[in-house]
Order: C-alpha cells, then structure tokens, then sequence
C-alpha cells in the first residue's frame, strides 16, 4: 500500500470511527508537497480532523528533490517568524506573496523584478514567504523576455517559469495558493501582468477548496488598465467572481493615491550600490532592459536612462508601504545612498 492510500485510510479511521484512547495521538504528517496537489487534500482532512480535536499536531514535514518544494510557512524556517508583526496588510506568519511578471512586451517589469528582490532582501521582510512567477502574461502580442538570472537574483530558488513550464508553474501556484489556505493563511498576488495566470491558478485551488474561502483570502492586486485589457475577458471574469480582486491607481504617475515609480531621472541610479548582490541585480536588470527596449515596446522612461518599476505599487500596497510615494523614496529606504 503506498503512503498517501495509508495515510488517506488513517485519517478515514480518525474522523469516522473515533479515536477510543483517553489521550488525543500525536501526529507528524510526512509530506513531498511540489507541483502535485494529492498532499494538500491529504492536509486538509488532517486539518478537519485536527479541528476537532482527535488528535494533537507535532509537524508537517516536507521532503523533495523538485526545484519548488517549500516549507508550509516560514515559522518552519524561522520559528521567530511565529509571533511576528504584520507588514502593512501582510501577515508572516501566515500568509504568501505571489509576484507575477508578464515580461511581454514592456521591459518595466525587468526593474520591476529588481525592485521587488530589494525589498524581499531587506531584513524587514526576512519572514515573508514568497513566490515569483516570470512569463504571467495574458492575450497581449510581441516576444517574452526570458530573465532567468534575474529571477535568480531577486527570488533564489523560489520561482516559477510560467512561460517554459505553464502547465507545471499552474499546478505549483494552485497548490501553493490551497496549502495557505488550509494552514489559515492569506495570499497576495501582485499582478505585474495580466490575470490570465492568476484564474489558471486559482482554478487548481478551487479543486481543494472553495469560493468562499478564496474570495475571502486570495487578494489579487492590479494597477494597469492596460494589463486588464489584454487580459482574456473569462480570465478577468473568473478572478473577480473567485478571489478578491482590488484595482488600485496606476503606479506610473505621482499624486493618485498610490506612489509613482517612474521617472526618467537618470540621477537616481546613485543610488545603487557599485558592488554586492543588490549591485549586481540591478546591473542584470539594467542591462537587459537597455537591450530589450523599443524590440517591442518602447519604454521611454528607461530609454531616458531612468527607472520604471510600476508594477511594485502593488507590492507597496501590501506590506504598507504607500509613503514611499516615488522611486527616489522607494531606493532610499531600500537601497541607501551609495557606500
């Protein structure tokens, strides 16, 4: 018999057959929790169970050789995480950041993914648990941009190729999205692209849990009318009907009501340090926005040699950040002046 039939048979012995001891058991759920979502069901009967008191949980562990297995939480990492505070709407305890990047045709999002891999550095953020997804694109023309050194550099292993691997990043986001779900957690997808990979993935959740849950807890986070566009008009339609979606102001200018990160102020790049690892990915962003711009779209802001990183408006919007309200605000407090 494998291990998920018996722990699926123990677990139907657990709810309906009662457990006779005076003492509730002590259960540690071994798991290979990656791009197949059987382990998640396997947790949320644990976890009914576990509600009703049968029995007393010790821990979930994981183990897997895939690229994109992770812990359940970053309590499992660092139990000081446990009793951390929230960062603006964010709960690290608890909750996942889910980055999306469409990367087809605007290169914004190249110092979009630099941007957001400086706050995910920051010490202030060392309990957030994230995910970041390159090629989340929707109905749009044009050629992806591949930057797999990039995502490298802001997220380590902790991405999904949604352009080479959909099918794969699909099933891991869904699973990831449910796993947070059935740990009481909240998700936050900041929609750097469109939703067409947000309603793929939420339909894989959907298959362990349920809409109320997910519209209660899954927060979708998107500025651009552009990316709604090109979006596929079901696509749209099922995120709004399954998950909270909130539409904030557009983060390409200043003054309405969410901060401004872009600018043709070439000044700026003073701010990035000239050696370590936040020097080397903005140079890796740089360099292939420089190369990339006008191929499909010209971004006329990095084509004065300033910055453009819109899109992280909404990662500003979820951990509470709205007072950074302009790229030279958003580098100093991430980057500091140069050393």
């Amino acid at each position: 018999m494998s291990r998920r039939s018996f722990l699926t048979l123990a677990l139907a012995n657990l709810t309906f057959c009662g457990i006779a001891a005076q003492a509730a058991p002590r259960i540690v759920f071994d798991t290979d929790f990656a791009g197949d979502v059987d382990d998640l069901g396997a947790l949320a009967m644990l976890h009914n169970v576990m509600r009703d008191g049968e029995f007393e949980p010790l821990a979930v562990m994981n183990w897997n050789t895939e690229r994109y297995a992770r812990p359940a939480s970053t309590v499992d990492q660092n139990p000081a995480c446990a009793s951390g505070q929230r960062i603006g709407r964010f709960d690290p305890a608890t909750d996942l950041f889910m980055a999306q990047f469409d990367i087809k045709t605007d290169v914004d999002d190249l110092h979009s993914v630099a941007a957001v891999g400086s706050m995910l550095a920051s010490p202030e953020f060392e309990c957030v648990r994230y995910v970041g997804v390159a090629g989340a694109y929707g109905t749009q023309g044009g050629d992806f941009i591949p930057a797999p050194a990039l995502f490298d550099l802001a997220f380590g292993n902790n991405w999904l190729d949604a352009h080479g691997s959909r099918e794969a990043s699909v099933g891991r986001a869904g699973a990831l999205i449910a796993e947070t779900l059935a740990g009481g957690g909240q998700v936050w997808i900041m929609e750097g692209g469109q939703s067409d990979f947000s309603a793929a993935a939420l339909a894989v959740a959907l298959e362990i849990t349920n809409t109320e849950t997910t519209r209660a807890r899954v927060h979708v986070i998107q500025h651009s009318d552009w990316n709604e566009e090109v979006t596929s008009p079901e696509a749209l339609a099922f995120v709004r009907a399954n998950a909270d979606y909130r539409k904030i102001p557009d983060g390409n200018a200043t003054g309405n009501g969410t901060p401004g990160y872009r600018t043709n102020e070439a000044g700026l790049w003073h701010r990035i340090p000239v050696e370590g690892h936040a020097a080397t990915m903005w140079k890796t962003a740089r360099d292939l926005a420089n190369a990339q711009n006008g191929v499909g779209y010209e971004n006329t802001a990095i084509r004065a040699g300033g910055f453009d990183f819109s899109d992280t408006v909404e990662a500003a919007y979820v951990f509470g950040l709205e007072e950074l309200d302009d790229a030279a605000a958003f580098l100093a407090h991430f980057l500091g002046p140069r050393q």
